[in-house]
């Protein structure tokens, strides 16, 4: 297949991601489906309504975006396509937008822009039921200080990650502060400085960057957890094991918010490693193995 086509979906994801949530409900990645991605993110669920004029000029934007960046890209022959692009993904890549469900509950691990009311008073994190909401997106990141492999790189069982909230560009942390219910540590979405996401100043005042608090030991289900021969696979169970600290992350239905975000459940991290720190990814974009370094 021509790398025009194939690299095509990723190019106008990064292009017209920022803009383009902000003129329609339905998310780019919903119709720039590619051999090289599987797993779509879900829509928010909203009430049918009309599209505005700005949200025809996105989807006339993507059109010429896609004339254009087609014609740019130079084309190969099948012969140059990585081998299998076809076959489905199996493993978890860096730089994958994915969402997490926790196994006993169903419920996805969420953020948003509500902050504590009490406590470090940082950004919220709760488990949402619904598996639609965008807010349940997070990618895939290197540790703190740590350079990002390149996109399709496997994370391998035993690594250390971020995982960065797409929607506020915080990562899912953790520090010595009680949780709001219960005796276990808070687990908030955190950053320290304003930017785009990659440490540079910008204007859309967004948080950037973090610090260790951020940083997750991927620990995969069953003996040699932390084995590096073995990699994160999809719909696997995993623990995340916050690296500073030890403790688990987890969530269970026995502690529940009301207003404002009535029914979602409290996420903590842990002294003990059990059932409710189980986690398996669910919806989400993943990047294929074979196109690293292609």
């Amino acid at each position: 297949m021509p790398l025009r086509v194939l690299y095509l979906p990723y190019l106008l994801q990064q292009l017209l991601f920022p803009f383009f949530y902000r003129c329609t409900a339905v998310p780019p990645l919903a119709f720039l489906r590619s051999p090289f991605v599987v797993g779509v993110m879900h829509p928010r669920r909203s009430p049918p309504r009309r599209r505005s004029g700005t949200a025809v000029h996105a989807l006339r934007l993507a059109v010429l975006a896609a004339v254009f960046v087609g014609a740019a890209l130079p084309s190969s022959t099948s012969a140059d396509s990585p081998p299998h692009e076809d076959e489905p993904i199996h493993t978890v890549s860096y730089h994958s937008a994915i969402k997490l469900a926790h196994d006993l509950t169903g419920f996805r691990l969420h953020s948003h822009s509500v902050a504590y009311g009490s406590g470090s008073r940082q950004q919220s994190v709760t488990g949402m039921e619904s598996g639609s909401d965008v807010n349940s997106v997070w990618v895939v990141r290197a540790g703190h200080g740590a350079a990002d492999p390149a996109v399709g790189t496997p994370v391998a069982c035993g690594s250390t990650i971020r995982l960065m909230h797409v929607n506020t560009v915080k990562h899912l942390h953790t520090h010595e502060q009680p949780a709001p219910m219960g005796q276990d540590w808070e687990v908030s979405a955190f950053a320290m400085g304003r930017g785009t996401g990659d440490g540079d100043p910008g204007p859309d005042g967004r948080w950037a960057e973090g610090d260790q608090g951020d940083d997750w030991v991927v620990v995969c289900e069953g003996k040699a957890g932390e084995d590096s021969t073995r990699q994160w696979r999809r719909g696997e169970g995993v623990f995340l094991k916050h690296a500073v600290s030890g403790r688990w992350l987890t969530t269970s239905g026995r502690h529940k918010f009301g207003e404002p975000v009535a029914g979602q459940q409290m996420v903590a991290a842990t002294k003990k490693k059990g059932p409710d720190g189980l986690w398996r990814t669910a919806e989400g974009v993943y990047f294929s193995p074979a196109h690293v370094n292609t």
